[in-house]
């Protein structure tokens, strides 16, 4: 069964009971070094504090971690791996922060991932592959940022057997010739549900059309980058 992306608004976060808590909140930290995270911690929670960059080494021995916040903590930057060693992961949650690429190493080894936001950040480019090493998510909130483009190559529809929400209303949308496979998956597997709605910016000939009422002449009758015309 391939999978089924719904753009939806608004979602609740999936929720989890955790057995073992560990929460440094709102303490303005600045780096991870004052951070002891207990190995057997199942959900941790460093939401609004001031990190600026994820290193690649934080939770590399936290095996049992189910859900991690980070969000309200103006991170720019987030390394390479950096959360490859979370195995068990289920929700992390980076929204509200200063990110302004996703790129395909960021979220790497993350298997059992069901939830990831990353709204209200700065968003302008998501990687081919960014999201194609995570199998199991299901919702994915990606609104309020600075996206003009979806290219069809950030999910990998081979492993993504399973329906996934995708809320990405609140963008720069750019609708040409990029968003084709958006039509061409509607025929199958996209289903694309909006509320409030999902618009382009740009190009003017499309400014305003919402998402879903696109068509193929629509999005090739204007300047298309891949195909330089």
């Amino acid at each position: 069964m391939l999978c089924k992306i719904s753009f939806l608004h608004p979602l609740p976060y999936l929720t989890f009971s955790a057995n073992i808590t560990y929460s440094k909140i709102g303490e303005e930290l600045t780096d991870f070094s004052a951070i002891n995270i207990p190995p057997d911690a199942e959900h941790v929670d460093l939401s609004f504090n001031k990190f600026t960059n994820i290193p690649s080494t934080v939770f590399i021995n936290h095996p049992n971690l189910k859900h991690l916040d980070l969000f309200s903590c103006k991170i720019q930057t987030i390394q390479n791996n950096a959360f490859s060693s979370l195995k068990s992961l289920i929700l992390l949650h980076i929204h509200s922060n200063r990110i302004q690429v996703v790129t395909h190493h960021m979220l790497k080894g993350l298997f059992k991932l069901e939830e990831l936001s990353l709204h209200d950040n700065l968003i302008e480019i998501i990687e081919i592959g960014s999201f194609s090493d995570l199998p199991a998510l299901k919702r994915l909130y990606m609104s309020n940022n600075k996206v003009k483009t979806l290219l069809e190559g950030i999910f990998d529809l081979v492993k993504h057997r399973i329906d996934l929400t995708f809320e990405i209303s609140g963008n720069e949308l750019e609708c040409d010739c990029r968003f084709l496979w958006i039509l061409d998956a509607q025929k199958d597997w996209l289903t694309i549900t909006t509320e409030p709605s999902v618009n382009c910016t740009g190009p003017d000939t499309l400014k305003g059309t919402r998402l879903q009422d696109l068509d193929e002449q629509s999005l090739t009758s204007t300047y298309c980058p891949l195909f330089g015309r």
